[in-house]
């Protein structure tokens, strides 16, 4: 019926009538309760209160004439009901809260009330201090409190509660009346931002005029929660805020202005080292040298720093020779890293003071002998030693010198066996690993002594628990006699335990456990499982692994097994990088507990990846969470680019950037997750330009060349150099100075002159670039010195590799990078970085099909063998790189098969 308007405004005034019959009521009935609190009957006057308090804000006027009551019960109940009622408490609150907060209005002085403070905070009652706070009467008492930075902190813990069980709305309440601190006012702006008040509140500040010191604080922060960078520049101008102008800066890719400020902010030695990035970004090489003459010729006194000032400034000029020289001085192990360019060279072992293991044979199997002996059970003794036995071992697996590492392996389990250490363990792992199976179980089966009641413990630490095998099987047995198939079950089940054993062996004994299914009960075959997963585990395989746990999670077993579960299916998610298992496994935890807790961002994003519209909002509640927190947020960052968002990750790094202080510990945070972001291996030119970059790598030296910042060896500081001279090369390319950038880049490749890493971006980006033909000789000396390592150790798989991986990342000698790709693949069969490699050799050829091919046998493996080699954490981090590089294959096949 169509709607007439006669009968729309008499429907309208009737309802006015009804509420207004609805409001006399309640009126009515509040009058009475409020005529209740001075009864004479107990009972009645706590009815009433009740009813009042439970009004709520309602309440508060129509308490007003109460509270001024000339009779001191209604007087004293109206004000309880008031102080209540704006407190947020009620009936739910603990007892132990009320009473603090009426001895928090009684105390008179200031030291009792923050006393009572510290017993709201044990007791969380967050909310009610910052409340309490606000409606504090006495002024000094008021500054006093709220000066504390503990109780400061308790307002971001009192949003961080309302924002969770109120909402948005609420918590910026909360902060609005909260003591005032950066932390608090940022977290105030993040959260106006996300409902779409901070322009509102940045325009009222501007009509303001002339701003006091917390009115330009708070318009500061307003505008760096906005990101606008013009807007930004326009208020540092205005009010002079360095710290402001070099942030944008950095963003901007200009160094100048931090270095400035380092500078300034610098003493003592840590001036040379600030002084020097200055000069070398103001490209004065002459001034570089004069700073290396001097060092050279100090009298001694600056020491340690001394010794680091001059590994930079030869680092910087390209004294490949000299940095070598004073490494080796200082820490053997470093002089190790830092000549990981050149690890298999003879010389490596005059630098670490070792006799050479293939001309002075006997001398060196002497020193590794008493290294060993030494340090073994001894912890007395310098653990360098023993890690530097572990790299030359390492070294020689990688030079295959395969009858030499035996042997020396051999004196360390000797050494081992005879001190009785479990550590014995550790040794064959590491042997197995290195691809000597058959010699470790031969010296298990003949070295050691009562071998048959050894070997059942050492196969349960190299693979997988008899005991528990034997337990499952017994279980079965007993619960299920009518099972015929038990022996079989077994036997598989060892089989499983047995690296060598193939994937048909595992796929068949899964097939086998899922069609028993119900039939071996929810405990037996739980009891499989959990000896499956123990196996998986050691095997690297998480295919199976992650279809186990999954298996497992339908079972019937007590909930704190079932969240373990959930727990393991989650992680195992994550590692297959399988969206729609994380959702899974999310949705399961969340439906066992009642909430999502940690793992309420990786159900946003994985959710974004299957179905972004209903994913999109979930993700945006996440970032609303985080209330603003730098470090959280950059943690999402790195997630949301692992999980393929990379834009919305580097936004979200970008933004923090300029809300942070230059030479802060937050600052240095941020630029190495940047730098970190924008240094795929696909990198055609990083987000911002190399201009950003360098200038981001420029900021991260300056904080690590602090003294007192993290502690940074000075190998890795080289390695931070050469890294900023590469990026700043390819900057000063990009404008047009050739001459510097040329020097820059040349020292870039000195320090790294044979190694792989220079296939990732150096290559591929200067034999693009203005200066070709300079590169190309770069890359011919290159080439000559890989040759040399392949020539000289001829069962050097990871030289091999590694002048494959060259070839391929610049499409040169790709017929002799295959040949030598495929050798690698002979001396470590299945290795899943040369199976990639060998993947980018065909996509370097056009051969798209036998990229794909090779990468899938790479993820396969890493799936399957993975553990031997890696930690859970690098396997699951090189899963992800190859998982990118298989999508790249699968992309170029996509296009191959349009055309």
């Amino acid at each position: 019926m169509k709607n007439h308007p006669v009968h729309h405004a008499l429907g309208c005034l009737l309802s006015l009538l009804v509420l207004s019959s609805e409001l006399s009521a309640e009126t009515s009935e509040a009058t009475q309760w409020l005529d209740d609190l001075k009864s004479q009957d107990y009972k009645t006057r706590e009815v009433a209160t009740d009813k009042l308090w439970s009004l709520g804000e309602e309440a508060i006027p129509l308490l007003e004439d109460a509270r001024n009551s000339d009779d001191p019960e209604q007087s004293r109940r109206a004000w309880t009901i008031t102080r209540n009622i704006t407190l947020d408490l009620d009936a739910s609150t603990p007892r132990e809260v009320l009473k603090a907060i009426e001895a928090y209005q009684s105390a008179l002085d200031v030291e009792n009330k923050e006393l009572i403070i510290r017993d709201l905070i044990e007791n969380k009652a967050y909310k009610q201090i910052v409340l309490l706070l606000h409606q504090e009467p006495n002024p000094e008492h008021k500054a006093k409190l709220s000066g504390s930075q503990r109780i400061k902190r308790v307002a971001y813990h009192a949003a961080e509660q309302v924002l969770q069980q109120e909402g948005i709305a609420e918590a910026i309440k909360i902060l609005s009346v909260a003591p005032r601190s950066e932390r608090n006012l940022e977290a105030l702006a993040f959260l106006m931002r996300r409902v779409g008040r901070l322009e509102g509140e940045i325009a009222s500040l501007k009509k303001i005029g002339n701003l006091n010191v917390g009115q330009k604080t708070w318009l500061r922060i307003l505008l760096q929660s906005q990101g606008d960078a013009a807007a930004l520049r326009e208020f540092a101008k205005q009010y002079k805020d360095a710290r402001l102008t070099i942030a944008l800066d950095v963003l901007d890719g200009d160094a100048s202005s931090l270095l400035k400020l380092a500078k300034q902010s610098a003493q003592g030695v840590h001036l040379y080292g600030v002084d020097r990035m200055e000069k070398l970004w103001k490209e004065d090489r002459a001034g570089l040298r004069n700073d290396k003459d001097e060092i050279n010729s100090d009298d001694g006194n600056l020491g340690h720093m001394q010794t680091r000032h001059q590994v930079e400034i030869h680092a910087l000029l390209g004294d490949v020779g000299f940095v070598t020289s004073i490494i080796g001085q200082i820490d053997l192990i470093q002089l190790a890293y830092y000549r990981s360019a050149f690890p298999y060279r003879d010389t490596i072992w005059e630098e670490l003071n070792i006799p050479n293991p293939h001309s002075e044979r006997a001398a060196f199997l002497e020193w590794v002998t008493v290294t060993i002996a030494q340090t073994i059970g001894n912890d007395e003794v310098d653990q360098d030693e023993q890690q530097l036995v572990l790299l030359v071992m390492d070294t020689l697996v990688r030079t295959g010198d395969s009858d030499l590492v035996v042997e020396l392996y051999t004196r360390y389990l000797d050494a081992v066996n005879e001190s009785g250490d479990d550590h014995i363990y550790d040794v064959l792992k590491l042997m197995i690993g290195a691809g000597f199976a058959e010699e470790a179980y031969h010296y298990i089966a003949t070295q050691i002594d009562d071998v048959d009641v050894m070997l059942p413990s050492i196969r349960r630490h190299l693979y997988g628990d008899d005991k528990n095998l034997d337990y499952v099987t017994e279980r079965i047995e007993r619960h299920h006699p009518e099972l015929t198939e038990i022996e079989q079950l077994r036997l598989l089940m060892e089989l499983m335990g047995n690296l060598q054993s193939s994937g048909q062996v595992v796929e068949a004994f899964l097939s086998k456990l899922e069609a028993l299914g119900g039939q071996l009960g929810g405990q037996a075959q739980l009891d499989a499982i959990d000896a499956l997963m123990f196996v998986g585990a050691n095997r690297g395989d998480y295919q199976t692994r992650l279809r186990l746990v999954k298996m497992a999670c339908g079972l019937q077993v007590p909930k704190e097994k079932k969240v373990k579960l959930i727990n393991d299916y989650m992680q195992l998610s994550q590692v297959m990088l399988d969206p729609a298992s994380v959702v899974d496994a999310c949705e399961l935890y969340q439906k066992e507990l009642g909430e999502l807790g940690q793992y309420k961002v990786l159900y946003a994003i994985a959710m974004c990846q299957l179905d972004p519209e209903r994913g999109r909002p979930m993700l945006d509640e996440v970032i609303t969470s985080t209330l603003g927190s730098l470090r959280i947020r950059a943690r999402l960052a790195y997630r949301l680019h692992q999980a393929g968002m990379e834009t919305e990750a580097h936004q979200m790094l970008e933004q923090l950037l300029v809300e942070t202080s230059p030479l802060d510990k937050e600052f240095s945070f941020v630029v190495t997750a940047m730098i970190q972001l924008s240094s795929g291996i696909e990198l055609e030119e990083p987000r911002g330009g190399w201009s950003r970059l360098a200038a981001l790598r420029a900021s991260q030296i300056v904080m690590l060349m602090d003294p007192e910042g993290e502690t940074n060896t000075e190998a890795q500081l080289v390695r931070k150099h050469t890294e900023f001279c590469f990026s700043y090369g390819m900057a000063l390319l990009k404008r047009g100075k050739k001459d510097f950038a040329t020097d820059l880049l040349a020292r870039s490749h000195k320090i790294n002159l044979g190694h792989g890493s220079l296939a990732d971006h150096f290559f591929p980006q200067v034999l693009q670039s203005s200066i070709r033909s300079t590169a190309e000789g770069w890359f011919a000396a290159t080439w000559a010195d890989m040759q040399q390592q392949i020539s000289q150790h001829k069962g050097n798989h990871d030289a091999l590799n590694s002048a494959a991986w060259l070839g391929a990342r610049t499409a040169r000698h790709l017929d002799v990078a295959e040949s030598y790709s495929r050798k690698a693949l002979e001396l470590r069969m299945r290795e899943p970085s040369y199976l990639d490699t060998l993947a980018e050799v065909f996509y370097a050829k056009g051969d798209a099909r036998m990229a794909v091919k090779c990468s899938d046998e790479s993820i396969d493996s890493l799936i399957h063998l993975g553990i031997t080699g890696y930690s859970d954490h690098a396997a699951k981090t090189s899963h992800i790189e190859l998982a990118r590089q298989n999508q790249k294959f699968r992309s170029a096949l996509k296009r191959a098969s349009k055309e």
